[in-house]
């Protein structure tokens, strides 16, 4: 318990400077890959996109850059975008240095999340003074191989800003639900709202937020007690019909159709990708724990699995799935 407090407390004293170190180290490590060209969907969304070509901030310029681009779903990710090439035209040195900013800053905003994490009744009585865990969680996450593509991929760039805004609104999630002045909470609250619209702005995957923080209150504030669980099943179901509202708004009147349309011009179908994505799961958090150079690749070409036996790995790796559940 003396080394856990020791070295909690060093990272307490010296906190933004061990941040200022973890940012540098990202830096080095991105450094070499801040003059990689547009390649594949960077193409289609930005060097080819009329839209995002911008030489004055008006509102209708942003507007149309937002809604007008290929992927206008995703509106806060094509301004971005666009106002990278106000500043300086096609210069991809630009463009990667927005990214490798906002990994960074969303590995901060972790930190802070993870150590909020800590002062939670669930937690805090038996590691209210396990600070470092904060700290290295943060720094593994910050370094690990497996962001390369959402760093130095620009267009990817719609993944990490959707995680930025992710992590900030349940950071502010979980600091309302710690904080004791009602006046505070009510900013905290507007904050995580506003955050998570930020997030569903830059890509669709933010529509699970609202699961998440459920899913987060009744563990680390609830202590998976099955009696409140029961007793917020219209707030689920707020949250179901959130959703279903979203992919309305996103997919049209009919989704199903518009997701099949998807397909056309693909050479798999919907179920071999449904059936082929449990072992694409997998596979990727094998890569948490070893992210080998020859198992990093930025289009990875994955064997279609044609039924549940077909591959035998299909079945294997629902069955993972469904155990870590």
């Amino acid at each position: 318990m003396t080394f856990h407090k020791g070295l909690s407390g060093l990272l307490s004293r010296y906190e933004n400077l061990f941040l200022l170190s973890l940012a540098l180290i990202v830096i080095l490590i991105y450094a070499n890959t801040i003059g990689s060209p547009f390649i594949f969907d960077s193409r289609n969304n930005i060097e080819t996109n009329p839209h995002i070509r911008i030489s004055k901030i008006t509102l209708n310029d942003l507007a149309a850059a937002a809604f007008k681009s290929p992927l206008k779903q995703r509106p806060l990710s094509n301004i971005s975008f666009a106002l990278n090439y106000y500043l300086h035209g096609y210069n991809v040195v630009g463009f990667h240095v927005v990214n490798i900013l906002i990994h960074i800053s969303t590995g901060f905003l972790l930190y802070f999340f993870v150590k909020s994490t800590f002062r939670t009744p669930a937690l805090r009585s038996r590691y209210g003074d396990y600070l470092w865990i904060s700290f290295f969680t943060t720094a593994v996450w910050m370094v690990h191989p497996l962001q390369t593509q959402s760093v130095s991929y620009i267009v990817q760039r719609m993944n990490s800003l959707c995680a930025m805004f992710y992590v900030l609104s349940i950071l502010f999630y979980a600091r309302f639900r710690l904080s004791g002045q009602q006046k505070n909470k009510w900013r905290l609250l507007s904050g995580c709202i506003l955050a998570g619209v930020l997030a569903l702005a830059s890509k669709q995957i933010a529509a699970t937020l609202p699961v998440f923080i459920i899913a987060y209150e009744w563990y680390f504030f609830r202590d998976l007690e099955l009696k409140w669980l029961k007793n917020q099943i219209p707030l689920l179901t707020g949250c179901l019909l959130l959703t279903a509202v979203i992919a309305l708004a996103l997919l049209g009147s009919n989704p199903l159709d518009g997701i099949l349309k998807g397909y056309q011009g693909r050479d798999f179908t919907l179920t071999q990708r449904l059936l082929t994505e449990p072992r694409v799961i997998i596979f990727y958090l094998s890569q948490l724990l070893w992210p080998h150079p020859s198992r990093l690749n930025l289009d990875h070409d994955f064997t279609l699995s044609n039924s549940l036996m077909d591959p035998m790995t299909t079945l294997f790796s629902i069955f993972i799935i469904a155990a870590l559940i």
